[in-house]
């Protein structure tokens, strides 16, 4: 990534992190819930990538040990105002706005951004992007994790981050292996049905390649992390 494309990024990143903190602080003029301020813990400051963000909008990591009470610890680094977007309630809460201020939507399937004659394009198709793009050096990420259930929603307020070193799924495709949690909450679920834990980055891997046995990896590397047997 050029210097040029980073700084590009972090400004629209530094804009985002202000907008969103508004809504955590409960001062937007539209939008009451949806993002929230957490502690975010991660093994060192590089794997963040939030150093650029300490002195613009962030306050500076602290080192931290993590005891589990079980004998297990973790030496980590946290972060104390990274903001979580809750997905399901921003984006009900922007639909509701856009709808309130005539806003037409129309649901339609296109195999070409020429179909489309709008300035601006928020663009999220996914494995679709490759066919819209027209560049079939694209390649899809896949992606496994696990949503929780019944969980104390009052413990689940913080995020943690570990990355594991680059390896290979059994049909060859490149894999990378994380350690995540943080308080997702689908919509139309149990108001306890909180939390997801993953996950893994296969690159090129479609549904032809479901890497299923990701699922029971993904179980394995969180129980380890917190010492559970």
């Amino acid at each position: 990534m050029t210097q040029k494309l980073k700084s590009i990024i972090y400004k629209i990143g530094f804009k985002a992190y202000k907008f969103y903190k508004v809504i955590a602080d409960k001062r937007h003029p539209h939008f009451a819930d949806g993002a929230v301020v957490l502690p975010t813990y991660f093994e060192n400051r590089d794997d963040s990538g939030l150093e650029p963000y300490v002195g613009v909008v962030m306050e500076p990591a602290k080192d931290v040990v993590l005891d589990f009470g079980n004998g297990t610890t973790r030496y980590m680094v946290a972060y104390d105002d990274v903001i979580f977007v809750d997905v399901s309630k921003m984006m009900t809460a922007l639909a509701d706005y856009l709808k309130k201020n005539k806003v037409r939507f129309i649901k339609k399937k296109i195999h070409s951004f020429s179909q489309i004659r709008d300035k601006f394009i928020v663009n999220c198709t996914g494995i679709g992007a490759k066919e819209l793009s027209s560049d079939d050096k694209m390649l899809s990420v896949q992606g496994h994790l696990i949503m929780l259930k019944n969980q104390k929603v009052a413990d689940l307020q913080h995020m943690i981050f570990v990355y594991f070193k680059e390896k290979a799924t059994k049909s060859g495709q490149k894999l990378t292996r994380s350690f995540y949690i943080f308080p997702k909450h689908l919509p139309n679920s149990g108001v306890n049905d909180v939390g997801v834990i993953g996950a893994t980055f296969i690159k090129g891997a479609t549904s032809l390649t479901p890497n299923q046995e990701e699922f029971d990896i993904v179980l394995k590397n969180a129980k380890e992390f917190y010492g559970l047997k």
